[in-house]
């Protein structure tokens, strides 16, 4: 079972997430499905408009303040430009509000090239990125053993 640390982790990621998926003022299904796949199981809309509404009024600097690891703000601004490019527009808004994450978050330039770079076909590699394994493996992401 994860521990309290893991789990507000957790949950501060899927709240930025949610707050990504509305920047373009319309959440597609698809953004939908993975905030769900994301909660605890079982997930129901409700608790996902929940968390939606949660978040809605919510600035970006309040949600990610108390983010601590390195790791752990690495993949929720993965995950973050993950969601702004699931339904496959990706807009000026949601460029911005991702610039301010990568800000908020103190995310790496080098990092940051990683994250823009799995959403690149003619830079995407088949085999995992070891720097993206090795930053996965030190989050609470991490399975535990």
């Amino acid at each position: 079972m994860p521990t309290k640390s893991r789990l507000n982790a957790r949950l501060a990621a899927l709240r930025v997430m949610a707050k990504m998926a509305q920047v373009d003022g319309h959440i597609h299904r698809r953004e939908r499905d993975f905030l769900l796949e994301m909660l605890p199981q079982p997930a129901r809309d409700e608790e996902l408009q929940e968390l939606l509404d949660s978040v809605e009024t919510a600035e970006l600097a309040d949600l990610v303040q108390h983010v601590q690891r390195y790791e752990d703000r690495f993949l929720i601004a993965y995950r973050a430009f993950t969601m702004a490019h699931v339904d496959k527009h990706y807009d000026k808004s949601e460029r911005r509000v991702f610039d301010r994450l990568i800000q908020l978050l103190k995310i790496m330039p080098e990092d940051r090239r990683l994250i823009e770079s799995t959403q690149q076909p003619e830079t995407a590699v088949s085999a995992p990125n070891q720097r993206l394994s090795q930053l996965f493996s030190k989050s609470s992401f991490a399975p535990t053993e």
